[in-house]
């Protein structure tokens, strides 16, 4: 449908027109959001995960979070008991109805997993779609390579995710003093790892400068690693 309507158009805004309707639309109807409140929704989620995720306050104007993270909440609490009166098929409704043994989720355990699984893949995805679009733009051979070979979509997105990470850095705690290095790190210090740096390792990458659609292997470490890997990597 957004296809189409840029070919009716004949130019296509790859943020606007394409990356947030899209993910937005996407979350939205894996967690059951109605049509008229997506775009309320998705302003407060985009809030929440600037305030929280890319920079944490660093930037008085982005706030903490807390209002963006309340609205969310109470509209996701809504959501809930109306799930619990009328079950569906969406996310929520699953998360009301898994259970392990006795065990289940209690309804602050279904909002506040809602709520995180709503925002906390909406930027990176945004990310990743638009830049894909920019590389391919930017680099027609690989463009056309592409076209010529669709199997290779599937190496394409990996490269998107490896040459143009969508987050650039994660952090970490020290539990321990940690060597790297000539240097010494000590205990509960926080560090920022640079995904896209290690991205572009050439110990690791061939001609890591280069953007190759079917570059393979590609063991890029773009979804983290460890415990804390990114659940987006399923």
């Amino acid at each position: 449908r957004l296809v189409k309507r840029a070919v009716e158009k004949q130019v296509i805004d790859a943020v606007e027109d394409l990356a947030l309707p899209l993910q937005m639309n996407a979350a939205a109807d894996l967690l059951g959001i109605p049509e008229p409140d997506r775009e309320e929704v998705t302003r407060s989620a985009t809030e929440l995960g600037r305030a929280i995720i890319l920079l944490p306050f660093v930037r008085t104007e982005w706030g903490d979070g807390d209002g963006p993270a309340n609205g969310l909440r109470s509209y996701v609490a809504d959501l809930v008991q109306e799930r619990r009166r009328s079950p569906g098929t969406d996310v929520i409704s699953r998360l009301l109805a898994a259970r392990r043994g006795d065990d289940t989720l209690d309804e602050t355990e279904v909002v506040d997993n809602a709520v995180f699984l709503f925002f906390a893949g909406f930027e990176t995805t945004l990310n990743l779609v638009a830049s894909g679009c920019e590389l391919l733009a930017r680099y027609p051979v690989q463009f056309e390579r592409l076209r010529q070979s669709p199997p290779l979509r599937s190496t394409a997105v990996e490269e998107v995710l490896r040459f143009e990470a969508p987050l650039q850095w994660v952090s970490r705690i020290t539990r321990a003093p940690l060597e790297v290095g000539n240097a010494t790190i000590g205990a509960n210090r926080v560090i920022l790892l640079l995904l896209g740096s290690a991205n572009r390792d050439e110990r690791v990458f061939h001609d890591p400068a280069a953007f190759n659609v079917g570059r393979t292997p590609n063991p890029h470490v773009t979804f983290g690693g460890g415990s804390h890997m990114c659940m987006g990597k399923a």
